[in-house]
């Protein structure tokens, strides 16, 4: 199984046109901006999954575990933006969580920004970072109204990672509340006000949607058995598996297969 990947960006603002997705569970601090140019993906985030066509921006707000399929010999604008920059707008990106993180039209003029954010990755003229982080800026603030938010209770993020690390490290085993709070040192009621107000979902239900995540990175990438993909996802046996994986796929784990496999051959 993968880890969840903390990424650690160093620099305020990296923009880039890419031609891929992450196609793995990761977190970071930062803010990320995907704008759709051609071709599509699926943003995979706790028990949801968000389609991304041609148009198409998405905003991850930073901490929020996700991860991306069907995202390969497409086309897109891919941004992330770090904490100095994002200081500017307040506690919107520490106190609230967008209902839905995807804009289904991005403005023309949005897009423009985007792609000339982009360009600035190999610029060698002066200020060029100032520049980087004043296109962001307008980008960042150009799609905010576009995206209803909720406000939710600042949480530390060291502890979010903490969390979901230890989530992460267990994930074959069978593990309790009160385990997680145990080893960790946190308070149970801490951690499920972290995923009730933060993720929107209890940590059961989560730790059940990173297995459903990592088991669709497996049924697309590796070619192993039901049986090998259940059992190192963190199902105790592939009844369980193809039960809960229907539930939240609307689909069994051999049709997922087969149908994204196809989708991304065409």
């Amino acid at each position: 199984m993968s880890d969840i990947l903390v990424e650690n960006w160093t620099v305020p603002v990296h923009a880039l046109i890419r031609g891929e997705l992450t196609d793995y569970i990761h977190v970071h601090h930062c803010i990320e901006i995907v704008t759709v140019l051609e071709g599509g993906a699926k943003l995979h985030m706790g028990n949801a999954e968000y389609t991304l066509t041609s148009g198409c921006t998405t905003v991850v707000f930073p901490s929020i575990a996700h991860m991306y399929t069907w995202g390969y010999g497409m086309k897109c604008c891919y941004c992330t933006v770090s904490r100095g920059v994002l200081s500017r707008f307040g506690d919107v990106f520490t106190s609230y969580l967008p209902v839905d993180p995807v804009v289904s039209e991005t403005p023309g003029e949005l897009t423009d920004i985007f792609l000339k954010l982009t360009s600035l990755l190999t610029d060698k003229g002066p200020y060029r970072e100032q520049r980087q982080s004043g296109y962001a800026e307008l980008l960042i603030s150009g799609l905010l109204p576009l995206l209803e938010i909720r406000k939710v209770r600042s949480i530390s993020g060291d502890n979010i990672e903490r969390i979901m690390r230890y989530y992460n490290e267990n994930i074959s085993k069978k593990i309790t509340l009160s385990e997680v709070a145990d080893d960790l040192n946190i308070s149970r009621t801490y951690i499920t006000s972290i995923f009730r107000r933060y993720f929107g979902t209890t940590p059961s239900k989560y730790l059940t949607a990173i297995r459903i995540m990592e088991a669709k990175r497996m049924l697309l990438e590796e070619k192993r058995s039901l049986t090998d993909i259940a059992l190192s996802s963190g199902f105790q046996s592939v009844r369980t598996f193809n039960r809960v994986f229907s539930d939240n796929a609307k689909m069994t784990p051999t049709q997922y297969r087969k149908t994204e496999l196809e989708r991304l051959r065409k």
